[in-house]
């Protein structure tokens, strides 16, 4: 199967439009443009998802017993506006639910909150383990001590804590398809098994090429493509000034030769507001994009 698939990671909080891409063996790549997004209609969305909040309700009660359980339309819904506004930005398709993804994903939740653990492989001696359940498990992204599934998703994304990016791979993969959003008590679950053919891009970015909403900037920007991206020598350089902006950068995830592998980029400095260009060099080829981080609290006034 095509995709980003790769080992997903846990997150535990203690109490509480198709972008043309460049890539070649010159010395100077051509840099993305701003694809088809316009600042106005990132910032609208941004909004748009900001405005909605969570729709998480008030009680974080747990069933005793291991029946069906149900996530709330709305914060279900919030969290899947949430999830495609990311996906959007970075250029891969939107994506949608299924019920039977749903209900896995809720057995899921169900599980981790009666458990109170978010360990690698589920035991088959927890409560509320099936075969089914523990299979899904496997599939799903995780979170441990949140109060809606838009907030787990926006830290899958982000991957504040997540250094191997996993489950931003997961989130971002380019075939993913009909997903489960669920959440019980404070355990959520991201059910990522179901995926659509498509034709992959030749890389996924985060942020991505064009506008990036300041409040959504992640600490660490990420790259992923199916080429080798071991020894890559990235530059990030204020499109203004046209100095070099300091950023290390790590090989996160290996690929190559159909498989998807990333790099993580992590800036040294606070990035601000305005264009930077990113180039990514390997073995194999070059990318280049521009990235454009906006004020849309300021834009939306």
């Amino acid at each position: 199967m095509m995709g980003m698939r790769s080992v997903h990671c846990s997150i535990l909080l203690v109490a509480v439009a198709a972008v043309v891409f460049a890539a070649c063996d010159e010395a100077d790549a051509p840099v993305v443009g701003e694809a088809s997004r316009s600042v106005e209609a990132v910032c609208e969305r941004w909004l748009a998802v900001e405005r909605g909040g969570d729709g998480a309700s008030a009680g974080l009660g747990v069933p005793d017993v291991c029946d069906e359980v149900a996530t709330d339309a709305a914060e279900a819904g919030a969290a899947l506006a949430r999830l495609n506004a990311s996906r959007w930005l970075a250029g891969v398709a939107e994506v949608g639910t299924l019920a039977a993804h749903q209900r896995l994903a809720e057995q899921v939740a169900l599980m981790m909150a009666r458990n109170r653990s978010v360990a690698p492989v589920p035991e088959r001696s927890w409560a509320c383990y099936t075969e089914e359940t523990g299979t899904a498990y496997r599939w799903t992204s995780h979170a441990l001590g949140v109060t809606s599934v838009s907030q787990a998703v926006s830290l899958f994304v982000d991957a504040p804590d997540d250094t191997t990016l996993s489950n931003r791979m997961w989130m971002l993969d380019p075939v993913l398809d009909g997903v489960g959003l669920a959440r019980v008590g404070d355990a959520a679950a991201v059910y990522v098994r179901g995926y659509v053919p498509r034709p992959a891009p030749p890389f996924v970015a985060y942020p991505g090429p064009g506008p990036f909403p300041a409040t959504w900037l992640p600490r660490l920007w990420s790259f992923a493509a199916t080429a080798s991206l071991e020894g890559a020598e990235v530059v990030v350089t204020d499109a203004l000034s046209g100095l070099v902006v300091p950023f290390s950068s790590y090989l996160a995830q290996v690929g190559g030769e159909g498989s998807w592998g990333s790099l993580a980029l992590v800036a040294e400095a606070p990035t601000p507001p305005g264009e930077y260009l990113v180039s990514v060099t390997t073995v194999g080829g070059r990318w280049a994009y521009a990235v454009r981080i906006v004020d849309c609290a300021a834009e939306t006034l």
